[in-house]
């Protein structure tokens, strides 16, 4: 079953998909998306600032996941796919179930941060937790 999904919103071939069978498990936790407005302040002689909305700032998602071979996943296989996303500034879709998430679904991805969990005896990477972060997308 297909839980969620980040794509490149051009080339489908740069995908992660999040989902649970019987050979694998792969997916999200603390999933998390802020959104806030700018306002500025203007300040005003003896008298109280004025405060002013200038805009909307761009959504900000972040979320965990856990790619371990214990749980049927090639952790540097996804690894690499987010390099590849991060490094080429793709701009990229992601769905959570049926829903697109942020405002216009549309995201880049910020950055990641790779916690190794476990290394088998030659090294070869076993399980990581990976915290993503992705900062919402705008077309002009």
């Amino acid at each position: 079953m297909t839980v969620g999904v980040l794509e490149s919103a051009a080339k489908r071939t740069h995908r992660i998909v999040f989902s649970v069978s019987p050979r694998t498990v792969k997916t999200l936790n603390n999933v998390s998306v802020q959104s806030s407005a700018r306002y500025n302040t203007h300040n005003r002689h003896l008298r109280e600032p004025m405060t002013e909305f200038t805009g909307l700032d761009s959504d900000r998602c972040t979320f965990d996941m856990t790619l371990s071979r214990f749980l049927g996943v090639v952790p540097h296989i996804d690894l690499q796919m987010l390099r590849i996303l991060l490094e080429r500034g793709e701009v990229i879709r992601f769905m959570l179930g049926r829903d697109l998430m942020g405002r216009t679904g549309l995201w880049t991805l910020q950055s990641f941060d790779v916690g190794v969990e476990n290394y088998d005896a030659d090294g070869t990477l076993l399980s990581v937790t990976v915290r993503v972060t992705l900062l919402g997308y705008s077309r002009r």
